[in-house]
């Protein structure tokens, strides 16, 4: 309709949002969908792989970090019940990446793809996170090392690099 009207600038943001809304449902269905195919590991393997090829050409990190770390924290269990201790430290390592680099400030963003989400993203759904900063960051840390999945990882350097930086990063906040 905006097309129509001849305000192509408004057609291009409420197309925008569309998309990135479609993006997410379809990236939270997926992650669920994930989830259910647990217990075939082929099956859960070829879809988290699809899944990060998503993540990487959305820049989903920047878009929605949580989702990523959500991605990374699913994938880590997968590969740990696999019994691929290498893989599982990979996605843990990439969690505490996307922890540190992208989820603070708690800000939504259209990132350079979505340019032009911006004003909607700030008026429909706020920018804020619910809980504190530091509510999240050592929930992110309990997530890592209370986890019971996790506990065959213990002595995996990789695993204890991973907890220390990112038992770092909640300590200096």
């Amino acid at each position: 309709a905006h097309q129509l009207l001849g305000d192509v600038e408004k057609a291009k943001e409420v197309t925008q949002i569309e998309m990135y809304l479609n993006l997410m449902s379809l990236f939270s269905a997926e992650l669920s969908y994930l989830n259910l195919c647990a217990a075939d590991f082929q099956e859960a393997e070829a879809i988290f792989e699809h899944l990060h090829q998503l993540s990487q050409t959305y820049e989903m990190e920047t878009l929605s970090p949580n989702n990523v770390v959500l991605l990374y924290a699913t994938g880590a269990r997968m590969y740990c019940l696999a019994g691929d201790r290498q893989k599982a430290t990979e996605m843990l390592s990439h969690y505490v990446d996307i922890c540190i680099h992208h989820f603070f400030p708690m800000k939504l963003s259209g990132g350079a793809y979505f340019d032009r989400i911006f004003d909607w993203i700030e008026e429909s759904v706020g920018t804020g996170a619910p809980r504190s900063e530091r509510v999240i960051k050592e929930s992110m840390l309990r997530d890592v090392l209370m986890n019971p999945i996790y506990a065959d990882l213990a002595d995996e350097p990789d695993y204890i690099t991973a907890v220390d930086r990112l038992r770092r990063f909640v300590e200096e906040s």
